[in-house]
């Protein structure tokens, strides 16, 4: 299991996005979802990325700036025929990792 930048040009991504959104659609209250969409995901304070095994993406996940010492993670999903797999842990590690480096 590896974790690397997410790549918005495969269409494995662009399908967990999909599903990721469609799914806050429909268990948020309605106004209430605040998953990003591809443009907000692709915002200069937003890194994004995506955790494979091999060539098979289990999962995305995103961590957004608000200020230099302040982060939020954002769009958290594993593949639902991959839960359960340690993708969600590795996805998390990274971003809180990731954080930790920031500051």
């Amino acid at each position: 299991m590896i974790v690397r930048p997410g790549d918005f040009a495969d269409p494995q991504v662009l399908d967990l996005l999909r599903v990721h959104l469609q799914g806050m659609l429909e268990t948020s209250p309605p106004g209430h979802s605040f998953a990003l969409d591809l443009s907000g995901l692709q915002r200069p304070d937003v890194t994004f990325l995506s955790v494979w095994d091999r060539e098979t993406l289990l999962g995305i996940g995103a961590l957004k700036e608000l200020a230099p010492d302040h982060g939020e993670l954002k769009s958290m999903r594993t593949r639902t025929d991959r839960l359960r797999s340690g993708a969600a842990t590795a996805m998390l590690n990274a971003l809180l990792n990731l954080a930790r480096e920031r500051g």
